[in-house]
C-alpha cells in the first residue's frame, strides 16, 4: 500500500445507489410462482406487472377495512 493517495479527481458517492432504487426479491413458493405466471399467460401479461397489480388491489383493499 502507499502511503498516501490522491483523491482530487476523486467522486464522492460515485457508486452509492439510492435506497428508493433497490429492489427487493420475493421469492414465491413453486406451486403459488407456477400458479401467477400461468394466470398471467392467459391474461397476456407479464407476470412481475400481473403480481404487482394484485397487490396493489390488495392493498387498496387492506386501506379500506382500516
Amino acid at each position: 500500500m502507499r502511503k498516501e493517495y490522491d483523491f482530487s479527481k476523486g467522486t464522492r458517492a460515485r457508486y452509492v445507489v439510492s435506497l428508493s432504487e433497490i429492489q427487493l426479491p420475493i421469492y414465491l413458493e413453486p406451486g403459488v410462482q407456477s400458479f401467477f405466471v400461468s394466470e398471467a399467460r392467459k391474461k397476456r401479461q407479464d407476470a412481475s406487472k400481473f403480481v404487482n397489480t394484485l397487490l396493489k388491489r390488495e392493498m387498496r383493499e387492506l386501506k379500506k377495512a382500516k
